[in-house]
Parts: structure tokens; sequence; C-alpha cells
């Protein structure tokens, strides 16, 4: 192998709001330049996290959501577009970042003569379990058996994420690696300083449980609501949600039905949700399904104790069965709950499982993740020269 800088192209669907999306920005921010030189492609132009200086991003300025079937029309758009990338760039490794991404980059790099090294990362599983369309559930996961043995490695998140490629998608066990999403533990402790101006968290006479993320069907919010009404005859606390997304009404509705307007604040989607978690009191984490869960991390980092749903991925793992946060059924509001009272009135569990977080949440640094993700490109450049000198130029 020669002992050169590699090319890295990334492609994903944007640069704005997202946990895959703020993966894909650390990793950027940590990744050896002297050593690995990034090219980004995107979808969409939405660029809330700032890339570094130097590299090389094209925008494809195009939508990808819709239906499936549009999403399958646009996604050979991005093919083609993808493919002349390929070509002019020509990486010597190429990295999707999840869902519609992996499958258009594993299909161009099909279509390039000189094919570069291909790892995609599985960041999600079991949101296709929880959507009301079961042909487009089945259509993804078929779309998933037939295109992901292409990849030279497929990134597993978690350990959940592992079970999904090797038993749901038949992947052979060399081909799957587990690298776990990365935290910026400095970043997001500098940034958690900033000041937040709403007397809620100003004053702090209250209580105040937190929710951070994309606001859709998966991620459970109803049932933290109906937790939050519960705990709401026990303690005046209030509820801080942080974000936005595609059920945000109908969960709004929910907390109008209720009658407790004046006790939920809806705060929109904000870049810099840390300065919320240093200044709460309990984060809450009611997903019905996670690949991941990096808010739970980051949460620790500003040490925020957490209560959050047994999902099937990634909560367990991060939490350590419960011994870094509390762990719930999924779906059940009553316990939900009792581990948001047990937070506000324990001080000795509080403290317990700040501690416990702050030393969880060193295991993914930025630094040794982003190293672990080097490491990768090493092996999967050695290996296809070996196979192939000719075709590629690791």
């Amino acid at each position: 192998m020669r002992n050169h800088m590699r090319k890295v192209l990334f492609m994903g669907y944007s640069l704005r709001i997202g946990g895959t999306e703020q993966v894909l920005a650390t990793i950027l921010r940590y990744l050896d330049q002297q050593a690995f030189k990034p090219v980004v492609v995107t979808y969409s132009d939405e660029r809330a996290y700032p890339l570094p200086d130097g590299i090389t991003d094209y925008a494809l300025g195009i939508k990808g959501g819709g239906t499936l079937p549009r999403k399958l029309a646009v996604n050979l758009l991005v093919v083609l577009r993808l493919r002349r990338i390929l070509r002019r760039e020509q990486p010597d490794i190429a990295v999707g970042m999840g869902a519609m991404s992996n499958w258009a980059l594993l299909l161009a790099a099909k279509l390039t003569p000189e094919r570069p090294a291909i790892v995609v990362g599985e960041h999600g599983v079991g949101a296709t379990e929880i959507r009301s369309d079961r042909i487009t559930a089945n259509l993804i996961r078929l779309l998933n058996r037939f295109l992901y043995p292409l990849a030279d490695r497929v990134i597993s998140v978690s350990e959940g994420v592992r079970r999904y490629l090797l038993h749901d998608l038949k992947l052979p066990e060399r081909k799957v690696i587990s690298i776990s999403n990365p935290v910026d533990v400095e970043a997001i402790k500098r940034l958690s300083q900033e000041p937040v101006d709403h007397p809620w968290l100003v004053h702090k006479n209250r209580p105040v449980i937190l929710w951070v993320g994309r606001i859709e069907k998966s991620k459970g919010l109803q049932y933290l609501i109906g937790a939050f009404e519960r705990v709401l005859t026990e303690i005046d606390a209030r509820l801080i949600i942080v974000g936005e997304g595609s059920v945000q009404r109908r969960i709004h509705d929910l907390v109008m039905q209720k009658g407790l307007q004046e006790k939920v604040l809806f705060a929109g989607y904000d870049p810099n949700p840390y300065r919320y978690m240093l200044r709460s009191d309990v984060f809450v984490f009611p997903s019905l399904c996670e690949g991941f869960g990096l808010v739970l991390a980051e949460a620790m980092a500003c040490g925020l104790p957490i209560v959050s749903a047994d999902c099937v991925a990634g909560p367990a793992e991060i939490l350590e069965n419960g011994n870094c946060g509390i762990l719930v059924p999924v779906g059940d509001e009553k316990s939900l709950a009792d581990g948001i009272l047990r937070i506000l009135t324990d001080p000795l569990l509080r403290e317990r499982l700040v501690k416990a977080g702050a030393r969880r949440v060193t295991d993914f640094h930025a630094a040794h993740v982003v190293a672990s993700y080097e490491q990768l490109f090493r092996e999967v450049c050695g290996e296809q020269s070996s196979r192939d000198p000719l075709a590629v130029r690791c």
C-alpha cells in the first residue's frame, strides 16, 4: 500500500439539522487532514454546521423528501450526478452517511470504472417498524438487503444496529464493524455556557424537564406529554421541547387538549441546545426506536441526568443498562413519570447518575471515534489495493 494522502468522499443528505448530519460535521472537524483529504457531497445545500477550511464541497440542490417512489426517482438523478463527481474527484474511499445516501453512493460507485473503497454507515434501526405504510417498510428492507452487500464495510453505530445488519440483512460478520457516533465533548461544554434568556431557566424556581430532537412519530413525544401530565400531579414542573419536525402540530395540539400550554414551551430549532441542557433538571428520551441516540451522550456531557425509553437500539448501550440513566419500557407513560419524579426528588440518585454519565461520555469522545474511522479507511484501502491495484488509488 502506497503511503500518501488519501481522498475521502463523504455523501450525506445535508449539514443542517439531525444526528447523522452532526456526526458528519464532527468527523470532518476531527479528521486528520494531513493524512486524509475530505470531499463532501450532499443532496441539500442547507448548512447549519460549518465546514472546516479547505474542504471541497458539492451541494446537489436536490430535495429528497416526499413519498418513497418520489425519493427513488430523485435518487436516480442523484446517482447520475454523483457518478460524475466520483469520476472527477477519484476518491480513494467513499463514505455513505445513512439511508438514501448509502443507496445512491453504492449505485453510483457500481457505475464508476475506477471504483473507490466503499463504506456505508447504518445510523438507525426500527423506524420501518412504525411506518404506517408496510409496503414502504418492506421495500426499504429489500433495498438494504440488495445494496449493502456491495459495500466493503458497513458501520453499525450500536450493537442493536449490528444485530439488524447481521440477522435481518444477513451481512457477513467480516463486513460489519461497530463504531459509535462521535461526541465533541469540549465543544458541547463550551457552547453550554452561552446564555438563555427564558425566565424558566434564568430564575429556576421550578424544575425543568427537557427534550431535544426532531419532532417525528418515532420519537414518542406523545408519551412524554402524558408522563409530564402525571408529574404535575406531584410537582409543579415545566417542560421545554427544543426542535421541530413533521408531527409538531400534532404534539402542540395534544398539549392544548390537555390544557398544558402554560407549562410547556416549544422552543423551536436551536443550533445550540446545550445551553438548555446545562440549566435543566432532567432529560427525557421517549423514543420508540433509535440507532444510537446521540443526544443522550450530549446530555451526559452537560451533566444532565436522563430518563430514557429502553428502545430497540442505542439507549441501553449508552446508559450501560441503567447505570448512567433510568431506563423504562417503551410507550409507558407511568414509568416515564416515575423516573422523572425519582430524579427530581432524590439528590443522591441525581448525583450518582451525573457522575456516571460524565465518565461514560468519554467513551464516545470524538478524537477516539474518528481515530477508529481513520483506521477503517486505511484497512479498506489496503484490501482494495491488494485485490485490484489497478482499479483503486489507495
